[in-house]
């Protein structure tokens, strides 16, 4: 189990991006990509929507990779991560191949 805190994460705010466009503030992109990726885990990922989730948050947002691999590291919970990454790289790139 991972020692990741939904309160304290929940803290550190950052900006959406729509439309390519910096919008409102809201919890930022690299949390809320930990947060997907624990989320699918717990579940043992067995639904494609939270894969698709996490694939549309990666195409959709700017990650600071270094932010994101830190904090997993700090809260213990990088394999969560790098397995929904995996998932949602997978995921991406059947639904890219199918669309074009």
């Amino acid at each position: 189990t991972s020692s990741l805190h939904f309160v304290s994460i929940g803290r550190r705010s950052g900006v959406i991006v729509f439309w390519y466009r910096p919008m409102v503030r809201g919890m930022a992109p690299e949390e809320f990509l930990i947060i997907l990726c624990l989320h699918g885990s717990k579940h043992g990922w067995e639904r494609l929507k939270w894969v698709a989730d996490v694939a549309e948050l990666l195409r959709s947002q700017w990650i600071n990779w270094k932010r994101v691999f830190s904090t997993a590291a700090e809260r213990k919970c990088h394999r969560m991560l790098l397995l929904g990454l995996a998932l949602a790289i997978g995921y991406w790139r059947s639904h890219f191949l199918r669309t074009y």
